[in-house]
């Protein structure tokens, strides 16, 4: 009698810590299975732990068919946890609601509440191409893939996979039947370029489990400010966002065969700037005006094309009508500009500082057109050359 007492009391000592705490409990409180075709089976690792300083031996009850639990019983060590696994086998079309209950061997009980469909789902893609348009490069773009469920039951999409890394999706998606899920699909590279990046996505249909889409992505590198450094070929084309500054600490250098994309933005240069094309393999720059406030050598563009769209149109004049209407002197240079209603045509140069006139560049052919009208000017007079 004295040792049995005893036992009860040993027995209190050990569980009372726990008293009011799970001594045995599963990872999760509730469990969603997914979708399942008639005829297959849908597993799920259910984890058990346990706080007690004793094994115990965890019986399972409160499950049936189509639901089974293996093994089980389970054996989980002292203040530690084991694994089972949860089976769903549907044989028809139904819902089942059931809640499985872990009961330890020597303290502790839990509850697991368990929803689990059985179907015959089928999936249509509503459209099988996803086009992003253009994008930026270094940047993350979504796009989305139509999947309706057209079979009875919930239809499963399980995975999404790519054949490139730059083109990413999820799976785990549950489409109710009769509706259409829009699947995101998510672009992110450093490089610029078109991609065509083919998509395998896996379902529960039992009749056409593997669905193939195919992503069309253009993207572009987006540039604006101040820049320096080098505009490779492999991100051509590059896009202007806003006007682009050469620093006079820096340069620019632009690859054989890159495109600029600037529209109406313009490109200033203070620093250097090498356009280096190859012949059938030219730098093409479209903008705004091109300007520079650099020297000749650190300007130089080779087999360029460049389009100014705001481009300036200067006066096609003959100086001498000007100096020859001037009432005060026909060789003073300040009254002479006077009568250009403030067009101002001298400009310092890599010739000389008392140069001016009109210089021609088209670089259409890698050489300098030149002066098509210039002249001199000595202080006092201005020495035209036609």
């Amino acid at each position: 009698m004295v040792m049995n007492r005893l036992l009860l009391l040993l027995t209190a000592a050990l569980l009372f810590p726990w008293m009011g705490h799970a001594q045995m409990s599963f990872s999760l409180d509730s469990l969603v299975m997914p979708p399942t075709t008639i005829d297959s089976t849908s597993t799920v690792q259910l984890t058990l732990s346990n706080t007690l300083s004793v094994e115990q031996t965890v019986t399972f009850t409160g499950i049936s068919d189509p639901v089974s639990v293996a093994p089980s019983p389970l054996v989980v060590p002292a203040e530690g946890s084991a694994t089972t696994t949860l089976s769903f086998s549907p044989i028809a079309v139904n819902t089942f609601v059931m809640d499985l209950t872990a009961t330890g061997s020597a303290f502790g009980t839990d509850v697991l509440h368990i929803v689990a469909e059985g179907t015959l789902p089928g999936a249509e893609l509503l459209a099988d191409t996803v086009d992003f348009g253009t994008v930026s490069v270094n940047s993350s773009s979504t796009a989305y893939l139509p999947i309706a469920s057209t079979g009875i039951g919930s239809l499963y999409i399980d995975t999404i996979e790519s054949d490139n890394a730059a083109v990413s999706a999820s799976g785990g998606i549950i489409v109710a039947s009769g509706d259409t899920a829009l699947v995101p699909i998510t672009f992110y590279s450093e490089l610029s370029g078109v991609y065509e990046v083919n998509l395998i996505i896996t379902t529960s249909d039992p009749f056409n489990p593997v669905l193939e889409a195919l992503c069309l992505i253009s993207a572009i590198s987006e540039v604006g400010g101040e820049v320096c450094g080098t505009w490779s070929l492999v991100n051509s084309p590059y896009q202007l966002t806003s006007d682009i500054v050469v620093p006079d600490s820096c340069t620019l250098t632009i690859e054989p065969g890159v495109i600029v994309l600037g529209d109406s933005l313009d490109i200033e240069v203070f620093g250097g700037f090498f356009a280096n094309g190859d012949e059938g393999n030219e730098v093409q720059i479209t903008c705004g005006e091109l300007l520079s406030h650099t020297s000749a050598d650190q300007m130089v563009l080779t087999h360029t094309a460049v389009t100014e769209t705001n481009e300036f149109e200067f006066v096609d004049v003959d100086y001498r009508n000007f100096r020859n209407v001037n009432d005060y002197s026909q060789d003073s240079l300040a009254y002479w500009l006077d009568l250009m209603n403030g067009y101002e045509y001298l400009y310092e140069n890599e010739n000389a500082a008392d140069h001016f006139g009109k210089y021609s560049e088209d670089f259409s052919d890698n050489n300098g057109q030149g002066w098509s009208s210039d002249g001199e000017f000595d202080g006092s007079t201005v020495y035209q050359n036609y």
